[in-house]
């Protein structure tokens, strides 16, 4: 399998969201397009977020690796669609 990461930035800008417990400071103009390529078919997508460690030190991050998309526990119907779509959003 081979997995490109197109449009990834050095440095992402953070905007200011307001809650009602605290702010918060989600990335700006985060997305990414992921391309992948395998000779046999895709079965399952995992996805994952994780703090370079510069930033989980300054941060006092513990979480380390999180998953943040996950098909393997889907019926097989809802992941092959899943997963479907995901490839066209994709390439296209």
């Amino acid at each position: 399998m081979e997995v490109h990461i197109m449009d990834l930035k050095d440095v992402y800008n953070k905007k200011v969201k307001k809650t009602f417990e605290e702010l918060e400071y989600p990335l700006k103009d985060s997305k990414v397009i992921v391309v992948v390529q395998a000779s046999e078919e895709i079965s399952s997508v995992r996805a994952y977020t994780q703090r370079c460690s510069e930033a989980a030190i300054r941060t006092h991050d513990i979480l380390g690796r999180l998953l943040i998309f996950n098909t393997c526990d889907m019926p097989a119907f809802c992941k092959n669609m899943m997963i479907i779509c995901l490839l066209f959003m994709i390439l296209h």
